[in-house]
């Protein structure tokens, strides 16, 4: 015999606080993907390079129009910081350390 299920009823708190919106899913789906590529040396390497270009510790300031093309890399950079931080926060740091070992 099927085994009966109990319809979803948004009026019930317990029920809505148990059940993920598509959205925090796919927040889920994106930080996992995130972490397999930073549990890699490779990939963190492929991160520095992409902050790198982004010129997150160069001045943007230039006088000019080219301030505000400057200023949209570094926004870029700082998005990919903060995601890097929200799987994990010593990810960065780890990032970082590996780049100046690459380096040396």
């Amino acid at each position: 015999m099927p085994q009966e299920t109990k319809a979803y009823d948004a009026g019930d708190v317990a029920q809505t606080k148990s059940k993920k919106t598509k959205y925090e899913l796919i927040q889920d789906r994106e930080a996992s993907e995130l972490k397999a590529v930073l549990d890699t040396y490779e990939g963190r390497a492929v991160f520095w390079r992409l902050l790198s270009k982004c010129g997150m510790y160069k001045d943007s300031m230039t006088g000019d129009n080219r301030t505000f093309y400057y200023e949209g890399r570094r926004s870029i950079g700082l998005d990919v910081i903060e995601m890097i931080a929200e799987v994990d926060a010593h990810f960065y740091s780890q990032i970082r350390d590996e780049a100046i070992e690459r380096d040396a």
